[in-house]
């Protein structure tokens, strides 16, 4: 989720922040990671870890008392979490000669 290959993007970021008397405030992975969880169980939104840390940010924010539980808030979702199934899932073990019933334990034991 680092800002690393995005850094020509940070003084933009920060001159629109300014220019509209937003702010700005860092999540922890563990955060984003929760918050993509929560979304794709309860929403059901499969988005990538980075734009469920908007997300995230607007949870602490209205934890903070910074944003008030009624107010209506846009947060923009703009990465599908296919980009990132690769470091969400286990390693897939190919499995030859099972049964429906041993691929359906093991699939639960995984997921």
């Amino acid at each position: 989720l680092s800002l690393r290959s995005r850094r020509n993007d940070i003084p933009e970021a920060l001159e629109a922040i300014r220019a509209t008397q937003g702010n700005a405030i860092s999540v922890t992975d563990a955060a984003a990671l929760d918050e993509q969880a929560y979304l794709a169980r309860i929403e059901g939104l499969f988005v990538e870890p980075s734009a469920a840390a908007g997300v995230a940010g607007l949870r602490q924010l209205v934890a903070r008392g910074e944003v008030l539980p009624e107010a209506r808030v846009v947060v923009l979702l703009p990465g599908g979490g296919v980009r990132a199934l690769a470091s969400m899932l286990p390693p897939i073990r190919i499995l030859t000669g099972r049964t429906a019933h041993h691929l359906r334990s093991n699939f639960r034991r995984h997921f």
